[in-house]
């Protein structure tokens, strides 16, 4: 502030150029440092180019500014809009000079303006070159322009009585006191000079009151929301004065006679959604000075818009202060105050209650849930589909997982009950069980001549040897030749080639970070029995149990894992107690040819909130609830809404059904290759 002439938009980036320059030196003209009560000194930064950050610039130098002669105070100490009158004294030391105080001089020179169309502030005035502004006037008869003569005056300081109109609000801003002493020969000044304030401020400032901070009536910008598909919800918009101080009593800005429609674009021309007249509010209601709330009614006919190349997810929210009544049609006017991001699939307005102490689960009903949709978790104040993952969270990380955003996409639910283990005999399932860093001992099968198709196509040298990428992870190159036995394949795909053989495999070797695994004869049971394994650390020997076979109809679903209309996110803790906000990432609506949940802005969807408090046991009782609250399944903790999908029909396992394979139902984590990237 009290440094004119020279100008940074950041620490490394100024200006003005210099006026003259040469191979040996610089200049620059019009800078001028305004001195203070007290000495001061500054640094001279100098850079030769490229400039855009503050280590280009060299010391060469230092300016000493000695303190100031004149400065002025005010009274009051803080002058407002609203202040009637007030006034400015310019003082000197003691006996410092012999000029006459009654010759003093000043004026107001505007540095920054308020602009209340706007509500922004204009930079106007660095120097006392300026104006005096008109908006302040000298009080009493003296009521004009200036520059004033003081009104009152003593050996070294004089004073000005002042005031300006209380209701214009563009008065707020900066000002610099500009002094000049009037020469009594010619009569007039020479030169103005800026004078510091006695508190060492550079400015002389007009406040704004409480008033002028209150935003204008409207409704707020860039408003997020989320709704289900073929439901009425409604809508909540945010704003400033929409309602009086009791929040039941329209305001001049007119909301209730406003509606809100859903459109691919705010405008008359394109006020459809696909075929389909844009859904609009049929019903206004408000909720305070600050917020109204909109009720409005999709049909299941109502496709969401899913991301494209060029643009994310959802449909533009729009706003139109005025209703139009000439049949029916959408009004001409309307601005977009947001987007809405529908799903078909998911329930929302959900809450779920968590203990602190406890590893517990989220569920998401719905219908036609897959095991590619994901969640995120956000703190409560951001919001879905920009906000990042909470760092007071705690996910289950895997393999694959470096950052927070990376573990929310490669945390999938539950696998869903798919009795499809062994196609080549679908009547049969096995159990393996490891033993780590072992390998079984010359029982390998060969893949050489092997009548199994899918055993000969997993050969890593087969499928990689040429150059193929794609599941070659674990591929030996000048290793694993054309009689080799390793296969490329994920510890699931082993198990499940192994169940399919039947009693011609007995277990699997399998890598312990890579897809590589070999096939093993009978006869390792006996090993694995005598402790005579093989040793090697990279390796897992995976021993199948025996096998117990039972009609593909009589398979059901074990407790705890996901449906189409449940998905089970197991496993998720708090830090610490809170409010948080759940993010669903629905799969249908990802831009086109992506597979799988990858950014924040795939996570577009508000499911709910997550409540993490000591007090959970209380929601135990029926009292103490105002929604419908169950009990969600395996590591427990409560969902409550007031709509839940017709619930699945998760019926007891029949009487000698097999157990799951270990790998059942393992889902890749996104982007891995190795056969650690389970989860």
């Amino acid at each position: 502030d009290h440094v004119s002439g020279v100008r940074c938009s950041s620490p490394g980036i100024c200006s003005p150029r210099p006026v003259s320059a040469n191979e040996s030196s610089a200049t620059w003209r019009g800078v001028t440092i305004q001195g203070v009560q007290q000495e001061a000194s500054y640094k001279v930064c100098y850079c030769h180019g490229p400039c855009y950050d503050s280590w280009q610039y060299s010391h060469v130098g230092d300016i000493t500014v000695t303190a100031a002669d004149y400065t002025f105070s005010q009274t009051p100490e803080a002058v407002k809009r609203d202040t009637a009158s007030w006034s400015i004294k310019v003082q000197r030391p003691l006996l410092s000079a012999v000029t006459a105080t009654k010759d003093w001089r000043i004026k107001l020179v505007t540095v920054s303006q308020y602009h209340p169309a706007t509500g922004s502030s204009q930079f106007r005035s660095d120097n006392c070159d300026g104006d005096q502004s008109t908006l302040i006037k000298g009080d009493g008869s003296r009521y004009n322009a200036g520059p004033w003569e003081p009104d009152t005056t003593d050996l070294d300081e004089a004073t000005w009585a002042l005031t300006h109109d209380t209701t214009d609000r563009s008065i707020n801003g900066l000002y610099l006191v500009c002094f000049c002493s009037v020469d009594p020969v010619q009569g007039s000044c020479d030169s103005w000079t800026p004078l510091p304030a006695s508190t060492g401020s550079v400015h002389f400032e007009i406040e704004p009151t409480t008033a002028d901070l209150a935003p204008a009536a409207n409704v707020f910008h860039n408003q997020r929301w989320s709704a289900k598909v073929g439901r009425t919800f409604e809508l909540v918009v945010s704003g400033a004065g929409l309602a009086d101080a009791d929040g039941d009593t329209d305001t001049t800005f007119g909301v209730a006679q406003s509606i809100i429609y859903i459109a691919e674009q705010c405008s008359i021309t394109h006020a459809t959604v696909g075929t389909a007249a844009a859904p609009r509010s049929t019903a206004t209601t408000f909720v305070d000075a600050a917020s109204v709330k909109y009720t409005i009614a999709t049909t299941d006919a109502f496709t969401p818009r899913s991301a494209t190349a060029s643009r994310p997810q959802g449909h533009h929210v729009c706003f139109q202060k005025r209703s139009d009544t000439n049949n029916g049609n959408l009004p001409n006017g309307a601005v977009r105050i947001g987007t809405i991001f529908f799903t078909a699939r998911a329930d929302l307005d959900r809450s779920f209650i968590f203990d602190p102490s406890m590893s517990q689960a989220i569920e998401v009903s719905g219908a036609g849930l897959t095991t590619a949709d994901r969640i995120m978790l956000l703190d409560c104040q951001q919001s879905c589909g920009i906000g990042h993952p909470s760092a007071e969270v705690l996910a289950p990380a895997t393999p694959c997982s470096s950052t927070a955003l990376e573990t929310f996409n490669s945390f999938p639910p539950r696998p869903m009950f798919a009795p499809a283990i062994g196609t080549d005999n679908p009547a049969e399932a096995a159990q393996y069980t490891a033993t780590t860093e072992r390998y079984c001992v010359g029982h390998a099968i060969n893949v050489v001549g092997n009548g199994n198709a899918d055993v000969v196509a997993a050969q890593c040298h087969g499928r990689c040897a040429g150059g193929a990428v794609d599941g070659c992870d674990g591929y030996f190159a000048g290793y694993d030749d054309a009689n080799s036995n390793a296969l490329c394949l994920t510890r699931m795909e082993c198990e499940q080639l192994c169940t399919a053989l039947g009693a011609e495999c007995s277990g699997v070797d399998m890598h312990r970070t890579l897809p590589r695994c070999f096939l093993n004869r009978e006869g390792c049971a006996t090993q694995v029995a005598e402790g005579t394994l093989g040793v090697d650390t990279n390796y897992d020997f995976l021993l199948r149990d025996t096998v117990t076979a039972v009609a593909p109809s009589d398979w059901t679903a074990p407790d705890g894992l996901s449906s189409s209309c449940l998905l089970r996110f197991n496993g998720v803790q708090f830090r610490s107690g809170g409010r948080y906000k759940v993010c669903f990432c629905d799969s249908t609506l990802l831009r086109p040819g992506q597979t799988d949940c990858q950014a924040e802005e795939d996570y577009s969807v508000t499911l709910g909130e997550v409540f993490v408090s000591g007090v959970s046991c209380l929601l135990d009782d029926p009292r103490f609830r105002k929604v419908d609250c169950t009990n969600m399944a395996g590591d427990g903790g409560l969902a409550c809404g007031t709509y839940f999908s017709p619930a699945c029909e998760e019926p007891v396992a029949a009487t000698g059904a097999p157990a799951l394979p270990s790998s059942f139902g393992a889902v890749p984590a996104e982007g891995c290759t190795g056969a650690a990237c389970t989860v």
